[in-house]
C-alpha cells in the first residue's frame, strides 16, 4: 500500500480477516481505536467488525491479508463512526488458527546432519497443504535469518540461521492436529 493511502471504512459478514505485514507500517482502524502494525506483526479483525486500513507512513507498506472464508463479494461498507457498528448481517463462524512451528536446528541446511529433514521439506509441506481445512502457509524462503531475528530474547544464543520457522493456517484447531505422516516428518534427525 502506498504511502498516505486508505481503503473506506467496511466490514465483512462471514469472512475473518488476518493481516500480517512484511514491510513498512500500516495501520488498521477499529471502532475507538487504531492499531498500528509493523514489520512481522499482525492482527485479526472478526467478521462484523468495522475497520479502515491505511498507511499514513512515508514509505510504502508491503502486507498479506488472508481471509477465511473468501472475501470476494462478503464486503459491506460501513458510515465512518456512526456510533453503531453501521453493518448488517453478521453470520456467527469458527476462528482459523494460525500455526507456527519453531526449532533450533542441529546444523544449517546445507550440512549432513540436516540431510534427512532437508530432504522431505517439499514432502513435507506438499502433505500440509493437501490436508483438510489447510488454508495458507507463509513460503520457507520468506522466513529469512534476518525476519527470524525477532526471537533473539527467546533463544539463547541467538542464532537465526539455525532457526526452522514454519508458518500455516488451518480453518480449525481440529484441522491443524498434525497427521501420522506429518509427525513422521517431524521425527527425522
Amino acid at each position: 500500500m502506498p504511502p498516505a493511502t486508505s481503503e473506506i471504512r467496511h466490514c465483512h459478514a462471514r469472512a475473518l480477516q488476518f493481516f500480517h505485514v512484511l514491510a513498512g507500517e500500516l495501520s488498521v482502524a477499529l471502532p475507538g481505536q487504531t492499531h498500528t502494525l509493523r514489520a512481522e506483526q499482525g492482527m485479526e479483525v472478526a467478521p462484523g467488525m468495522p475497520h479502515r486500513v491505511f498507511n499514513d507512513s512515508a514509505v510504502e507498506a508491503r502486507f498479506l491479508v488472508i481471509s477465511s472464508p473468501t472475501a470476494q463479494g462478503d464486503r459491506v461498507a460501513c458510515p465512518e463512526e456512526s456510533g453503531g457498528s453501521g453493518c448488517a448481517a453478521i453470520v456467527l463462524m469458527r476462528h482459523p488458527l494460525a500455526q507456527v512451528k519453531i526449532a533450533r536446528m542441529r546444523g544449517q541446511p546445507g550440512t549432513e546432519v540436516m540431510a534427512g529433514l532437508v530432504a522431505r521439506i517439499d514432502e513435507m509441506n506438499q502433505l500440509g497443504e493437501r490436508s483438510q481445512g489447510f488454508v495458507w502457509r507463509l513460503p520457507g524462503s520468506q522466513a529469512t535469518p534476518d525476519t527470524l531475528r525477532v526471537f533473539a530474547d527467546y533463544f539463547v544464543p541467538s542464532e537465526p540461521e539455525h532457526l526452522f520457522y514454519n508458518l500455516s493456517v488451518w480453518e480449525s484447531v481440529e484441522c491443524a492436529v498434525c497427521r501420522a505422516g506429518h509427525d513422521c516428518v517431524h521425527h527425522v534427525q
